[in-house]
């Protein structure tokens, strides 16, 4: 047999033995793809093996050299699943796409939060602020805007009550007055104190728990743990709100420090959090979207930053100081933006986790850089971040002010 026979014989058997298996699908972006959560129009690239043929809903896509890319035009909020079929002369294989829209406003990108108050405006649970394209997660929820929330919760009808409780402080013509009417009804919420509901005071940290309790399975309330200094562990409103954070069902923001401040006010970003962690919304964001939420187990490494991102500063010269940033988060990062301005100049710097840019990321999450703050005016000095996980999505953003002292500086 001449050479050139063995060699067609090689390639023939070596095609043969590649069709006699059945098609490869690989998705490439985004990584995160089960489901693949989008805001508008979703891109997917991927690549395919052992096949030519390739469909979606049975549309044909086109393949280049085994790669393809499909555009999945804006959906309404919710979850749609699309399939995918290769086909060769031995099999076909399937994959299934799930691709969640999630509902967004203007500033929620700004709230470590987003994902959680994403969800809860797909689901129609929570409102823009007062019918703007606006969230304002850092604004505190009122009392009668978490009455509305919990009915909206529980998928009561604002008008689902007979008797009708009187307080100084809800007139009949108050926008909440049936929704509280009726989750005092239902028994789902109490009056603040005798004659007055607390309609527009700000709900505090022991408040919540205390009205969310029954929504709640597993709440740890044997535990020998007293994390917190500022708790007086002989009132139960106080106990609950920290056996309630030791189950993981609050944000690590409120957990990884001695103090917890069980009378601070909540802000919306926070209730959404709070909310999505829940088991009774958390069994239902699963079923209705795909999203899976975990439990935050509560740190008794108290060292660590309140942020999941601490920024230091160390002086290379008198205008020139080294960046150093470390994430606290257990996601892998990949990179965060940090904005360095005063009244007339702006710096942007993009961080990775080997301090040489994009190009190579070793895990570790520890992010350095360097800036020349010699055109900036140090008295009006402010940063702002957003920090990326590893699918180019905002998984935290912040802002405040840098000072600027004995050629040193700090941020708060």
């Amino acid at each position: 047999m001449s050479k050139i026979n063995v060699k067609l014989l090689f390639i023939f058997l070596t095609l043969s033995l590649s069709f006699a298996l059945p098609p490869s699908i690989r998705i490439i972006s985004p990584l995160e793809n089960n489901p693949i959560i989008a805001n508008g129009k979703t891109i997917i690239f991927g690549e395919v093996k052992r096949t030519d043929s390739l469909q979606i809903n049975n549309e044909k896509i086109t393949l280049e050299n085994g790669l393809f890319r499909i555009i999945i035009p804006e959906q309404r909020p919710g979850k749609k699943t699309y399939n995918l079929y290769a086909r060769n002369n031995q099999d076909t294989t399937h994959k299934e796409l799930t691709v969640v829209t999630l509902k967004t406003l203007l500033d929620s990108y700004l709230s470590p939060f987003r994902k959680e108050i994403e969800i809860l405006l797909s689901l129609e649970i929570m409102d823009s602020y007062l019918g703007t394209d606006f969230f304002k997660p850092d604004s505190f929820i009122t009392k009668a805007d978490f009455v509305k929330t919990l009915i909206k919760i529980n998928k009561l009808s604002p008008l689902d009550f007979k008797t009708r409780y009187y307080f100084k402080d809800l007139p009949t013509n108050h926008w909440a007055y049936e929704y509280i009417q009726t989750a005092l009804n239902k028994k789902i919420i109490e009056p603040k104190e005798a004659g007055y509901f607390g309609t527009e005071s700000f709900l505090s940290r022991k408040e919540l728990v205390q009205i969310i309790k029954p929504l709640l399975e597993t709440i740890n309330n044997n535990s020998k743990l007293r994390p917190f200094i500022d708790i007086n562990y002989n009132l139960a409103e106080e106990k609950l709100l920290s056996d309630i954070a030791i189950s993981g069902y609050l944000p690590r923001e409120w957990t990884n420090k001695k103090e917890i401040y069980p009378n601070r006010a909540i802000t919306r970003a926070e209730l959404a959090y709070i909310l999505t962690r829940t088991d009774l919304l958390r069994e239902r964001i699963s079923k209705e979207l795909g999203i899976n939420l975990d439990l935050a187990k509560i740190s008794t490494d108290f060292g660590q930053s309140l942020k999941s991102l601490d920024i230091t500063f160390s002086p290379m010269s008198k205008t020139t100081f080294k960046i150093t940033a470390l994430s606290n988060t257990e996601r892998k990062i990949a990179y965060i933006e940090l904005t360095f301005s005063d009244k007339y100049h702006k710096k942007n710097i993009l961080l990775a986790d080997d301090g040489k840019g994009l190009d190579k990321i070793k895990g570790d999450n520890v992010f350095t850089s360097a800036i020349n703050l010699t055109t900036f005016n140090k008295d009006e000095l402010s940063y702002e971040y957003k920090m990326f996980n590893a699918y180019n999505l905002i998984e935290e953003a912040n802002m405040g002010k840098i000072n600027f002292s004995n050629g040193n500086l700090s941020i708060y």
